[in-house]
């Protein structure tokens, strides 16, 4: 039998996500005064919400539908927004990666140009979504904004912040230095 949404609603698990997420998101959000201090923050809450992620439950929802209230998505204009604010605070936005970095390095991989500015704004739009549907009090829809939280952490925003991390490491130890 499944929790019911309420008692879902107060995993530790889930409540430490939504806590790490809500940091994460008002990082992109909010107007950024020091270049240095923003990056070493956004490294760190980048890293609890990856590992936090990792620890969300797996919630079988079959025969419900996963679909986000239009007016909880984030469109495309609010996504260029937070893209174009991370673009000026960040000093250094492309890197180069291997699209698939298990490959066997004599399969003659290409590097590939990453973004981190694309990576950082599509986690926001991943995450924020489901902060904006919580945050709206439709407490019913707790189970689905974590299954779909774990989905995408699984499929698309995971990935994101673990390009992200490795880029921003770089970028705040050699600022340390």
């Amino acid at each position: 039998m499944m929790n019911s949404p309420f008692e879902i609603g107060n995993f530790p698990e889930i409540i430490a996500f939504q806590k790490a997420a809500i940091r994460f998101c008002s990082l992109l959000e909010n107007d950024i005064n020091s270049s240095v201090v923003w990056t070493r923050q956004i490294l760190d809450v980048l890293a609890e919400v990856y590992s936090i992620g990792q620890k969300l439950p797996d919630l079988s929802l079959l025969g419900v539908s996963m679909d986000t209230p239009e007016e909880f998505r984030i469109g495309e204009h609010d996504w260029k927004q937070i893209f174009e604010r991370v673009s000026r605070a960040i000093p250094r936005r492309h890197y180069w990666m291997y699209f698939d970095p298990i490959l066997k390095s004599d399969s003659n991989q290409e590097a590939v140009v990453g973004d981190l500015a694309d990576d950082l704004a599509d986690i926001y739009r991943d995450l924020k979504s489901g902060l904006s549907i919580w945050e709206s009090q439709l407490r019913i829809q707790v189970p689905e904004i974590v299954w779909n939280w774990k989905f995408l952490f699984q499929a698309h925003w995971g990935q994101h912040a673990i390009d992200a991390m490795q880029v921003l490491h770089q970028i705040v130890h050699a600022q340390a230095t």
